[in-house]
Order: C-alpha cells, then structure tokens, then sequence
C-alpha cells in the first residue's frame, strides 16, 4: 500500500498510490469506509484482516482472527473469505457437419480455498478485475448447510484433504454460476446475515 512513518500516534502514509489491484479495490470499496487511512497500524496492512475487522464492525460481530481458529467470528462461527476472478483459456469442442471443431474460449475462473475445516457460513468478498473499468467487489453469504454440497477436493497428495468451492463467472450475464444464488445485494446485507 505504501511506506507509512508514525507522526502524533497516527500512522501517516508517505506517497500511497491507488490502483486497480485487488487489494487497492478492496481497501476503496470496503476498507476505507470503516478505517481511517490515518489510524491504520502496520498489523492491519493485512487486507484480509481488514476485511475481517470491517465484517465484524458492520454485523456487529466479535471478531476473532488472529486467535488462528476455524472461524473468525465468534458469534456465529462464520469465517470470512476473499477470493478474485481470473481469466483463463479452455478448449472447447464443438460440432458442424459431422466434423469435430476445437476453439479456445475464455472463461472466467475462482475459487474459495480452505473450506475443509469450517463450522459456520462463508462470509465471501470476490474481487473482480474484469467487471466494470476499475474492477468491482461482490459479496456472498453462503450457508454452512450448503458448504458440504459446493465443494470439491484440491488434488492428490499433500492437498488431498484440502476442499475449495470452484465457480465461474458469465460475464454477459453477471452471474457467478454455482454461487449466484447467495449473492448479497450490498456489504452490509452480507454482514447481517446469520
């Protein structure tokens, strides 16, 4: 984010330059709301704890991450998790008359990671670089009933006990294909949901 030095108890940043970068938009469209550029300690450079923190400020939740548990809040046992969109190329075959086509298509790819331990909700914060000029941030709330029916294994041997939830996104639509339905209308509504 930038080089901060301490001036009257308050961190104070030196030359912060804004981008599009997951963090910076993060920071723009959530953090900034609740944290004071000027209050910000080195500890919360950690966009994620950011993220966290602004949950448990906005639900009204007892936050406890750095507790290094299974969940992040306290009162629910919900865990909050961010994740980006990102691009990728697949084959794609088609048919036309009677001859097989294979094209490159672009589809757009996420993923929620470290969902094996988890004893609540998914409080979700999708960064997405490729909506809009800037990129956008979505949120979801994802049930803990539903966790077990999304996820799928990350691989074989060491990560063979690791799970992720996999979903794209359909850009023309706007609509992220296994998750939309616990699609949020706002960070706030994400935060009040229990």
């Amino acid at each position: 984010m930038g080089i901060y030095m301490m001036q009257q108890q308050k961190w104070i940043p030196i030359g912060i330059k804004m981008n599009n970068t997951k963090n910076d938009v993060l920071y723009r469209e959530v953090v900034s709301k609740y944290f004071d550029i000027g209050t910000v300690e080195p500890r919360h450079l950690n966009i994620e704890a950011m993220i966290e923190e602004c949950i448990a400020i906005e639900g009204k939740l007892t936050w406890v991450g750095y507790e290094n548990l299974e969940w992040d809040f306290a009162d629910d046992k919900s865990d909050a998790k961010t994740c980006s969109i990102s691009k990728a190329e697949r084959n794609s075959t088609w048919h036309k008359n009677r001859y097989n086509k294979i094209k490159k298509v672009t589809v757009f790819v996420a993923c929620i990671q470290g969902v094996e331990t988890k004893v609540g909700a998914l409080r979700v914060v999708l960064y997405n670089p490729f909506q809009g000029s800037q990129g956008a941030v979505d949120y979801f709330f994802i049930p803990f009933d539903h966790i077990s029916d999304l996820n799928t294994t990350c691989g074989n041997g060491k990560t063979r006990n690791k799970r992720r939830i996999n979903f794209t996104w359909n850009a023309r639509l706007d609509t992220y294909k296994k998750i939309e339905q616990y699609r949020c209308s706002s960070f706030e509504e994400m935060c009040a949901k229990k």
